[in-house]
């Protein structure tokens, strides 16, 4: 056996049979085409520091309108005080 294919061999490939599962208290962000090539872009070691900045500003506010999403609303009616 070649030192190549030992090193393949001795390579582990994660289980796609048991998708990760996060802790109850995670919410994931939906998995879009649109966020797909959003973090493909921002991992790529060849991206113009311009367009890291404008894609990850994107993800950042994806995240951000998904969390003010979770946030729990509490409907008040006015006080109205007359003078």
């Amino acid at each position: 056996m070649t030192e190549q294919e030992n090193h393949n061999q001795n390579m582990t490939v994660p289980s796609t049979s048991s998708p990760f599962t996060p802790p109850p208290q995670v919410t994931m962000l939906e998995q879009t085409m649109e966020f797909k090539a959003l973090m493909t872009i921002i991992r790529n070691k060849d991206t113009l520091r311009g367009d890291f900045i404008f894609y990850s500003d994107r993800v950042i506010r994806l995240l951000v309108e998904e969390g003010k999403n979770l946030l729990l609303i509490l409907l008040h009616s006015p006080i109205i005080t007359r003078i």
